[in-house]
């Protein structure tokens, strides 16, 4: 489960706190690498960056797609405390492989 607690401006994954170190290295939106969600903007794009990443993006593939994860998944959370199953991001991440691996050949993947 992936939460956030809006007053630390952190997120959690199964009560650990999400380590943003490696995507501030890549993209530093908050040099202090809080977090945040429910809007567009910089704090959401860290959060999007580090939870594609903790997920198992490649550092290209977050990179690539970190901002529409934002806008599809991030910027939509309530702007207090929230809780989300691990799904919303590995299914995000999985659906947006296939739909790059068919822009990639030109045809629908089956």
């Amino acid at each position: 489960m992936i939460q956030g607690r809006m007053a630390e401006r952190a997120a959690y994954i199964d009560g650990i706190k999400l380590d943003t170190r490696q995507s501030v290295k890549l993209r530093n939106h908050v040099p202090d690498g809080d977090v945040c969600w429910g809007y567009h903007g910089s704090g959401p794009s860290q959060l999007a960056l580090a939870l594609l990443l903790h997920f198992g993006a490649t550092e290209d593939e977050a990179l690539e797609w970190y901002q529409n994860f934002k806008r599809d998944i991030i910027a939509e959370l309530p702007q207090t405390d929230f809780e989300m199953p691990e799904s919303r991001v590995t299914d995000w991440l999985e659906a947006r492989r296939i739909f790059s691996t068919e822009l990639e050949n030109g045809q629908p993947t089956e």
